[in-house]
């Protein structure tokens, strides 16, 4: 007979007014597949988590009035969603116990990847940063009790492989990987130039790909894993300003769906997170005002929570995403660009330079080097992954 299993869900508002929902799975070790009972627990479980978690959220997040109606969509999506689960996808999925889980997080020394490193640790987790800025990863992991920092340039397979080689040397395996390192230079399209659209292209998207590539048949073998791709709403909403930006997030989003439907019946699974503007470097000299904003903290929590849900794709705030989807649906587009205009929607096209300027310094030294470097110089500093466009 297997160990009875003791499960526990909880909701909770963070401090940052963000969404924390845990499943708390009690199952003889946190490297545990669990048997069929214990998978159909926490397909039951997390369903509920899915629905009790958003409830706690909107309690404790204030909203606009035209957000009010996208808060009952959003409700409404998780529960149609919540029942799917019980009945379907979650019940071949083996759970992730975050206390005891194997983390890796790229770009983790800053931002949404440095918060999420806290996160995870927070609820047990043993965390590896991967980071190309190896100064501010240490400095980053010495803060995160049970955190490992480590060299990593996404652009390169063989970075990716010396990381994760190491991982499954000291853990045996690798329960949830963040793909997190991305870079945004924003601005007219004609006029970007060829470094800088290479660099984002490698960074943003072929980063991803090969995150995935190098921790795939480790997760597989042992039929257990999840993998999370941190894109951004720029993956599902079009902005002047943002071509190479937008194409490389659709990129993501797209990748994610995919390989979440190729893997299907592996035991690992795909999520794609999707973050209105973040208020990191990132986001330095915009105007926010009149855009969904949230805290590293918040996203960091969305990333968190979806080892619990396996969500194909969540978005921070949650409403954003249904809301742009209603839009798209059933505003004619001469509406829509005449809103664009109110919130100042192609501001991407000439930023505050002086606000980015020690960014755009930075991104610009390293798509500089990439460019003179070379693509195939495994473990070269070719691109900044150090989370400063999260």
């Amino acid at each position: 007979m297997p160990d009875r299993v003791d499960r526990t869900v909880t909701a909770r508002s963070d401090t940052g007014g963000g969404l924390d929902a845990q499943v708390q799975l009690l199952s003889g070790g946190p490297s545990a597949a669990g048997t069929g009972a214990h998978r159909t627990g926490y397909a039951r479980h997390a369903a509920v988590a899915r629905v009790t978690a958003e409830i706690s959220f909107y309690r404790h997040h204030r909203l606009t009035p035209r957000e009010k109606p996208l808060k009952v969509m959003s409700l409404l999506g998780s529960a149609a969603r919540a029942v799917t689960a019980r009945i379907g996808y979650l019940r071949a999925v083996p759970p992730i116990t975050l206390g005891g889980a194997v983390v890796v997080i790229s770009g983790g020394g800053r931002g949404i990847g440095a918060a999420t490193a806290a996160a995870f640790a927070a609820r047990g987790a043993a965390v590896w940063i991967g980071d190309l800025d190896a100064e501010v990863a240490g400095a980053t992991a010495a803060r995160i009790p049970g955190a490992t920092a480590r060299l990593l340039d996404v652009r390169s397979p063989s970075s990716w492989r010396a990381l994760i080689d190491e991982v499954l040397g000291v853990h045996g395996r690798i329960d949830v990987l963040v793909n997190n390192a991305g870079v945004m230079p924003v601005g007219p399209f004609l006029n970007q130039d060829q470094a800088v659209t290479d660099l984002m292209v490698d960074v943003n998207l072929r980063g991803v790909l090969s995150g995935m590539a190098a921790v795939l048949p480790a997760m597989t073998a042992a039929g257990r894993g999840h993998i999370v791709n941190v894109s951004s709403m720029a993956g599902a909403i079009p902005l002047p300003g943002m071509v190479t930006y937008n194409a490389t997030k659709y990129g993501v989003v797209g990748a994610s769906l995919a390989a979440r439907r190729e893997f299907d019946g592996t035991g690992v699974t795909v999520s794609a997170v999707l973050p209105a503007a973040v208020r990191t470097e990132l986001s330095s000299g915009a105007d926010l005002s009149a855009l969904p904003t949230v805290d590293p903290d918040q996203v960091a929590t969305q990333i968190v929570d979806t080892v619990t849900t396996r969500a194909p794709r969540v978005s921070a705030p949650t409403w954003v995403r249904r809301g742009w989807q209603l839009a798209e649906t059933f505003v004619p587009e001469t509406v829509e660009r005449a809103a664009r205009r109110l919130i100042g929607h192609d501001q991407a096209l000439a930023l505050d330079p002086v606000g980015r300027r020690d960014y755009l310094g930075r991104i610009d030294r390293h798509a500089r080097s990439a460019a003179h470097r070379g693509s195939g110089d495994a473990g070269s500093p070719a691109a900044d992954t150090g989370g400063a466009a999260r």
